[in-house]
Parts: C-alpha cells; sequence; structure tokens
C-alpha cells in the first residue's frame, strides 16, 4: 500500500494564524495530510503584542504541556499505519517538536516508529537550549536568528552540531522572522522560505513515491536534508556548520 505524507505545522505561542493556515494550504497541494498543532488547541487568539502572547502561552499551556499535546498528535499520526510524519516547527513549537521526537521520549519508547519520520525543519527553536544532548527519530534542520537575548546562539549551534542528525543555520533575521504577528517579521524572507519549503515537499512526495518500500532510506534523507541546506544557504544564510554524515 502507498505510503500518504502527513504534515504537520507546530506554531509558536501565537498559535493558529493566518499565515500558519495559508502556509497548511500551501503544503496541502502536495501532501495528502496537512494538520496545526497550536498551544491553545484551536482556539484563535487575538494578541495585541508578543509579552501579551507569552503571558497567554506559559498560562493557558506552558513549554512541558505543549510538548506533550505534541507527543499526543503525534501517536495519533502515527496510529495510521502507512503514514510518513513531516513536521515543521516555530519558535516553542519547534522546541516541543524537539523534545517530543528524541528517542528516549514516551513517543519513541511506546510507539512502532519504524523510520515513519521523515524530516523536522524548526525555525528559531530558543528553548531548546535546555535539550541539547537529544537524539531525533529523523534527520533535523534547525533555522536560527543572527541573535537571542537569553543565550549565544552560535555556542547552542555548536552543540547541535555534534549530532550527526541535525544541520543547523544561522540567519541575518531576527527571532520571529517567519511569523506576521511579530515585530521582527520579515515578509520576503518569510514568502521566500515559504517558497522553498513548498518546492521541495514536491520533490520529497516524489522521491517517496519512487521507493518500492515506500520509505526513505537514509541516503535519500540526508540528501534531501543538505539540498534544503544549501538553498536556504544561498541567500539566508550568516553560517551553517554542517556534522558528518
Amino acid at each position: 500500500m502507498n505510503s500518504a505524507i502527513h504534515a504537520l505545522i507546530v506554531t509558536d505561542i501565537f498559535g493558529v494564524t493566518p499565515s500558519t493556515q495559508k502556509l497548511a494550504k500551501q503544503l496541502s497541494a502536495q501532501y495528502q495530510l496537512v494538520s496545526i498543532i497550536d498551544p491553545y488547541k484551536g482556539i484563535q487568539q487575538e494578541f495585541t503584542n508578543e509579552v501579551m502572547a507569552y503571558q497567554s502561552f506559559i498560562a493557558l499551556c506552558g513549554h512541558d504541556a505543549y510538548q506533550d499535546l505534541v507527543s499526543q498528535c503525534l501517536i495519533q499520526a502515527l496510529s495510521q499505519p502507512n503514514n510518513k510524519i513531516l513536521l515543521i516547527g516555530f519558535s516553542a513549537g519547534a522546541s516541543a517538536v524537539w523534545r517530543a521526537i528524541d528517542r528516549d521520549s514516551n513517543l519513541a519508547i511506546n510507539s512502532k516508529i519504524n523510520n515513519r519520520f521523515l524530516h523536522f525543519t524548526g525555525f528559531y527553536p530558543s528553548h531548546i537550549r535546555h535539550y541539547l544532548n537529544m537524539i531525533p527519530l529523523c534527520k533535523t534542520t534547525f533555522i536560527f536568528p543572527r541573535h537571542e537575548s537569553h543565550f549565544n546562539v552560535q555556542t547552542v549551534i555548536s552543540e547541535l552540531s555534534k549530532n550527526t542528525y541535525s544541520l543547523c543555520i544561522q540567519t541575518r533575521f531576527l527571532h520571529g522572522f517567519m511569523n506576521p504577528s511579530s515585530v521582527n517579521y520579515c515578509v520576503w524572507v518569510h514568502n521566500g522560505l515559504t517558497k522553498i519549503l513548498t518546492r521541495f515537499s514536491i520533490e520529497l512526495s516524489k522521491e517517496l513515491s519512487k521507493q518500492p518500500s515506500n520509505q526513505l532510506s537514509k541516503e535519500h534523507a540526508l540528501n534531501y536534508q543538505r539540498r534544503l541546506i544549501s538553498e536556504i544557504n544561498q541567500v539566508y544564510l550568516i553560517q551553517s556548520p554542517e556534522t558528518s554524515a
């Protein structure tokens, strides 16, 4: 039986916004299933600024509860036996995904993974600094901002680069550059990266359909990751320390 690709978008502290809905719509043209996971369980919020959004996130959800929610959604997605999972996360959502797909997590221990995760792309996952020793269940590409106020980005990248599953890009933009609700939003970067993600989703779907076992080999997964990095590097790079294969 042919595999279906289930793309899951995991939002930042702003939750579901017109921007995330637009991304989901664009990806749905390529993938059979597209879902949005957010801290507020689908209830759209109206935040006037990031301080208000963060206060609501901590009060209504929090980092640990968000990880649990992501894990529950992944278990549900994995309940469809032939589905492959593609993950895209932003800020707190990216950090929640990282913790959820750790090889020592409850998800990995209690679920029959069997190479079901294709790739995880995480944008500016600031909370990840507390969880640098984890080994993910799939190839992971992190796209970091120029700097973060609470930690040294290059130090975090250096630690993550010791993990052969993870590749990192440090852009010249600020945290929130993909979110129109953020003061650091950059429209041309958002549009450009969305086009790259959409184009690579087409290639990933085609590559998967060619495989007799409906599974990507480690070589195909690594090639996908490296080409994604290379494409982004052409415009958005500051540095991209690459680990060994």
